[in-house]
């Protein structure tokens, strides 16, 4: 939506309709079998400077300090990846966290499907703050909850809707929703519920079902009320 807005500063006469972006539902779904080793939380995709994924890193490690052994694992790359794997070592948290390449996108759901919960940050103030990070759909679509630390709207999205736990960057809450949704493993309706709001709302399917009514709408106005 914030780009909407800036797109109707910049041509106020222009028609412009929100349809967000989504998930490929036959790669990430419900029905895919999860990871035969799995960790009990997953952070899947890339790790640069506009994640600020540090954050969840600093939020296991407090985890840790309270008693709470929560196998991670960072799967991708980016331009923070190394860094991050520097503050892994310097908390004394390589038993519990490890770092792989990027997988492929089949191998990928496994490994989420398979996790507790999954791991998406933003950096707050960048620049950035109206991305999406694609992680939380892959995530909500094969039924795993998340925890996303970072700016609205995501956070709220998954607040309001009950699709994990949405953070400020703030350590100490990531690490209260880590230990909280580590706890246990998701019931299988749970998961369900989150796969079935994903393919309502964030599936590449219902994004181009949105897509095909803005056209349909745009078709149907009368000439001279066309951009």
């Amino acid at each position: 939506e914030e780009v909407a807005q800036r797109v109707r500063r910049l041509a106020p006469r222009s028609r412009v309709v929100v349809v967000g972006h989504g998930v490929d539902e036959a790669t990430f779904h419900e029905g895919v079998q999860p990871s035969k080793q799995p960790s009990q939380a997953v952070y899947v995709g890339t790790a640069s400077e506009w994640h600020g994924a540090s954050v969840l890193v600093d939020a296991l490690a407090i985890a840790r300090r309270r008693g709470a052994q929560i196998t991670t694992e960072f799967v991708g790359q980016g331009s923070e990846w190394a860094a991050l794997q520097t503050r892994v070592r310097e908390h004394g948290l390589g038993d519990l966290v490890h770092f792989r390449s990027s997988v492929s996108g089949d191998e990928a759901a496994s490994l989420i499907r398979g996790a507790r919960v999954a791991l998406a940050s933003l950096q707050e103030g960048v620049g950035y703050d109206f991305a999406v990070p694609t992680k939380v759909y892959s995530a909500l679509a094969v039924g795993t909850p998340v925890i996303y630390s970072g700016p609205a709207p995501v956070r709220s999205m998954i607040n309001d809707n009950g699709l994990g736990s949405g953070c400020p960057r703030d350590p100490e809450a990531v690490a209260d929703a880590l230990m909280g949704l580590t706890q246990s493993e998701p019931t299988e309706g749970a998961r369900a519920g989150l796969a079935h709001w994903a393919e309502e709302n964030v599936s590449g399917r219902a994004v181009a079902q949105r897509a095909i009514r803005a056209l349909h709408d745009a078709a149907e106005l009368p000439i001279e009320r066309r951009p």
